[in-house]
């Protein structure tokens, strides 16, 4: 019963070889020849944006965690979890891109050929329940600063180093959500110094209580922030530009994959990549130093829209 390990393994290390090469569909689509086509649209985009950013993939690492696997007598199905890392050359400079994906694998019992392998999971699915309408300034709301003292400062530093260090882990502090990509941004935002706005009203400010444990719907639902953040007048609060290279490190991208004005999933600014344009942090999928625009998303749609807030620089 190894023999379908290593054929999995050997897989693994000769997708790990096409997603160095500058003909990544073709490569990825020969050892995947029953690939669905979400999964061709996907690794097309990818490619497409890697030649026109003008980036090359020049190493690609990658870590499996089988979950579970499922035996019949005509297959075998490998549910797996794999944490990639590209190192990427673009414009005389590297970063390392991490991201991590749950995914399932089918390998035939002739002779133990893979005949799909596609991932499972889309960001922005399954959100949290929120009203449609939020009230942002209304009282009763409690800053949770001290009014008597100085206006607190926006340490993007520290918002960046938190995103860092909880890109692919959950903070014991805090819950964590199965879609916790909202969740995570809050905390990076929190981590930053932004300053709390509290009420017993789910639907207003933007808090996360730790005892009794609650939270704001803004706190943890990608719609509601979306809102929260250019109609706050006060804590934490973003303002709108209209391209993504405006953006600094701590600012926030918010993503509506369908167009249909239910925003779905939201990011945060780390770094900037050699032409200006930000790399991103994300959970739900878990993601460190992704390009913005997640065409290399499965929930990537041709209607997609973006917002881009500049969050404040002082509270």
């Amino acid at each position: 019963m190894t023999q379908w390990k290593d054929a999995f393994r050997n897989y693994m290390k000769k997708k790990n070889q096409a997603y160095c090469s500058d003909k990544l569909m073709d490569r990825l689509s020969g050892l995947n020849p029953q690939m669905p086509q979400h999964e061709k649209h996907r690794w097309r985009r990818v490619e497409q944006q890697l030649q026109a950013r003008r980036a090359t993939v020049r190493e690609s690492k990658g870590r499996i965690r089988v979950r579970h696997v499922e035996e019949d007598q005509e297959r075998i199905r490998v549910h797996y979890d794999a944490n990639i890392a590209w190192r990427i050359e673009h414009r005389q400079s590297e970063y390392l891109q991490r991201w991590v994906e749950q995914r399932v694998c089918h390998l035939s019992a002739d002779r133990w050929r893979v005949e799909t392998d596609e991932g499972k999971e889309v960001e922005g699915a399954g959100q949290q329940h929120a009203p449609s309408h939020v009230v942002w300034e209304e009282e009763p709301v409690y800053q949770a600063q001290n009014p008597n003292e100085k206006r607190v400062t926006y340490d993007r530093e520290k918002a960046v180093a938190y995103a860092h260090r909880w890109w692919n882990d959950y903070n014991p502090q805090f819950r964590s959500f199965e879609v916790d990509c909202t969740n995570y941004i809050s905390q990076c935002l929190w981590a930053g110094h932004a300053p709390m706005k509290y009420s017993s009203d789910r639907a207003k400010g933007w808090w996360y209580r730790f005892e009794p444990v609650n939270w704001s719907f803004s706190w943890s639902v990608a719609h509601s922030l979306r809102w929260y953040l250019p109609n706050s007048q006060s804590g934490l609060r973003g303002r709108e530009v209209t391209s993504a290279d405006q953006l600094r490190p701590g600012d926030v991208i918010c993503y509506d994959f369908d167009g249909d004005g239910r925003w779905q999933h939201t990011t945060i600014v780390v770094a900037k990549d050699g032409a200006g344009e930000p790399l991103v942090n994300a959970h739900t999928s878990n993601s460190q130093n992704r390009y913005w625009d997640y065409t290399d998303s499965h929930a990537w749609t041709e209607n997609i829209k973006y917002k881009f807030f500049r969050i404040a620089d002082h509270f």
